[in-house]
């Protein structure tokens, strides 16, 4: 398929709040999102499914928290669809609509106690809620930078801002769920159980808000403003997108897979439990959690500034996901040390390793496709990855969790994760990497 002129847009002042614009709102999209990966471990377990045995009542919190994942892929053909069609400002609205309402909804839903099966199946409702705005965040805020830092020498960079943001979510929702838990009798505590816990989300709504404003006042995509124009915006852009790129579309979901099994599948489910199984303080466990944020983040920057500097993108996907399979089982024998630093310490090196190729993700991914399917390619490519990962998150980990026990079930989590990291880091390397952004021939722009 022929690709046509090539069109950049203006960067400065307005590249800066754009790029702010689109990693605030995400930032607070992963707090309210992943704040349910937490919530999944300590507070669905005792507050909605604690109908059966302790190990049950984990299984389903952590059952709950993989659905989320698996209706990604859905926000990301719907939003897709509308960004593609009616622009990606827009859209970046619409999915902090729908990831405030999944959070309200779950922030209300009665306890197991007080309505019996409803109460889970309300939970598990606006869970799909959440991960139906989720998929559409990805790939809204990725076009958006991506068609404004098209120009730029530091693209990868500047896109980086908002793969950084999803664990500054994360660490943002660990030190609010915690910080609440020290004043309401700890996260066993009846206090916590009963409301404090729903403080947390209820503040994700708040700063959903705050989110909207930011992202209302930023210009439309140039590149797309151009293409409604000329008149080349295309009736259904989500479904084109497979006939046109289908399999690029899945190797896409594939190659960044690692870093989601790694965070979303082995870490923040099953780490995070595990850690106290292992006789890890509570102290040390959030310590080391905030401290593998920060980690993430760094290492998300700097995999992206490496890029733009002196190696491709794909490059730099493909070495992070070996590296962390090398070291993702040295952390298992630190973690079952007991010793507090080594725990942490695994975890870091872990945790940063897995996720310095993240960073390139955003700019390499929406620049594989024309403006025509951005917003829809690149969105629902990514979020097969969520597929996978949820998949995995929903039914593999409950399943050993019941065989085995959570102490055990280790050697089982680790395999997938060391198989899954391979397979991605090599489709990582089949991906092209594309020099500028680019229009669909035979759409001509006016710039």
């Amino acid at each position: 398929m022929a690709t046509g002129q090539t069109v950049v847009p203006p960067g400065g002042k307005e590249l800066t709040k754009v790029a702010f614009a689109a990693s605030i709102g995400t930032t607070i999209d992963w707090y309210d999102f992943l704040l349910s990966g937490v919530a999944a471990a300590v507070v669905y377990p005792a507050v909605f499914f604690n109908f059966g045995g302790p190990g049950a009542a984990l299984a389903l919190g952590i059952a709950t928290w993989g659905l989320g994942f698996l209706a990604r892929p859905v926000g990301a053909f719907l939003f897709g669809q509308w960004g593609d069609r009616r622009g990606r400002r827009s859209t970046l609205l619409l999915t902090l609509l729908t990831m405030g309402t999944g959070t309200v909804g779950i922030s209300l839903c009665p306890s197991f106690a007080a309505i019996g099966g409803l109460a889970p199946a309300l939970v598990i409702i606006f869970r799909l809620f959440q991960g139906v705005g989720m998929g559409g965040e990805w790939g809204g805020a990725a076009t958006f930078i991506s068609e404004h830092a098209g120009k730029s020498k530091w693209k990868t960079l500047w896109n980086s801002g908002m793969q950084a943001a999803v664990v500054i979510g994360f660490g943002l929702a660990i030190w609010v769920l915690a910080t609440i838990a020290d004043f309401t009798g700890g996260y066993s505590g009846a206090a916590f159980l009963a409301w404090g816990w729903r403080i947390a989300f209820w503040i994700g709504a708040l700063i959903i808000l705050m989110g909207g404003v930011v992202r209302y006042y930023t210009m439309e995509s140039p590149l797309f403003s151009n293409l409604q124009k000329v008149g080349g915006v295309k009736k259904m852009p989500a479904a084109e997108a497979w006939r046109h790129y289908a399999w690029k579309m899945v190797r896409m979901g594939i190659a960044w897979c690692w870093v989601i099994m790694g965070f979303s599948f082995m870490w923040v489910p099953y780490v995070l439990p595990y850690l106290g199984a292992e006789g890890i303080s509570a102290a040390a466990q959030y310590w080391g959690e905030l401290a593998c944020c920060g980690a993430m983040a760094v290492t998300a920057f700097l995999g992206a500034y490496i890029a733009d500097k002196w190696v491709r993108r794909k490059v730099i996907m493909s070495f992070s996901a070996i590296s962390s399979a090398i070291v993702a089982y040295p952390m298992f024998l630190m973690i079952q040390t007991g010793n507090d630093f080594l725990a942490v310490l695994g975890m870091v090196i872990f945790t940063g390793f897995m996720n310095l190729g993240y960073g390139c993700v955003s700019s390499l991914y929406a620049e594989q496709f024309p403006t025509e399917f951005r917003q829809s390619a690149a969105g629902q490519g990514y979020n097969l990855g969520a597929l996978i990962d949820g998949s995995a998150s929903t039914f593999f980990i409950p399943a050993v969790l019941l065989a085995f026990g959570l102490k055990n079930a280790w050697p089982y989590v680790l395999v997938v994760y060391l198989v899954a990291a391979i397979i991605a880091s090599v489709f990582a390397l089949s991906l092209t990497e594309p020099k500028k952004v680019k229009v669909l021939a035979p759409t001509t722009q006016r710039v």
